[in-house]
């Protein structure tokens, strides 16, 4: 069962889809861990993924980093992109920003994450022709796009063609890692 973070730690939400960007945001929170031990500041870690073989992954490589340097720590499989779910998780978590691994951007929780006021970053970011194509196909899932993408926090895309797709859907923050 899920645990609740404790209510004055500061939470950041980590989303990875599949196995491979698991293993992407286990470095990343092992660099952060690292980086506030130095500095004596302590924050929450929820690990999520999409499969059963991401979360595996998170609670073997990730969450023990986090345990050993006295913060809390869980991982979860995140829940279908829907109103309740969205919303039962935000209210459950409370992150204080959310950073998704390349591809997972999904508009309910993005939208819930803009009224909680939780800056969403995306990291090594990218997009399939054929997502992109999806996006930007018909006026009411293009409208989706512009605001779902217009509202991420800071977008990091993995190359200059990935810039210039999440461009076309409305990504407006792009920073160049």
């Amino acid at each position: 069962a899920p645990r609740p973070p404790p209510l004055h730690t500061p939470l950041i939400h980590v989303h990875a889809a599949s196995l491979g960007e698991s293993q992407s945001a286990a470095t990343l929170v092992k660099e952060l861990t690292h980086e506030a031990r130095g500095r004596g500041t302590a924050f929450g870690v929820l690990a999520t993924a999409a499969t059963a073989a991401g979360v595996k992954a998170m609670r073997e490589k990730l969450l023990p980093a986090v345990a050993d340097a006295g913060m809390w720590a869980d991982a979860e499989l995140l829940a279908v992109d829907s109103p309740g779910n969205v919303g039962r998780f935000f209210d459950f978590y409370r992150p204080a920003v959310a950073v998704l691994i390349e591809s997972e951007v999904w508009p309910g929780y993005v939208a819930k994450a803009k009224e909680k006021g939780v800056p969403v970053v995306v990291l090594d970011a990218r997009m399939s022709e054929r997502s992109l194509m999806r996006w930007c196909g018909s006026g009411v899932v293009e409208q989706l796009a512009k605001y779902t993408f217009g509202a991420l926090h800071t977008v990091v895309p993995q190359t200059q063609r990935e810039t210039e797709k999440l461009i076309r859907v409305g990504c407006k923050n792009i920073e160049c890692g």
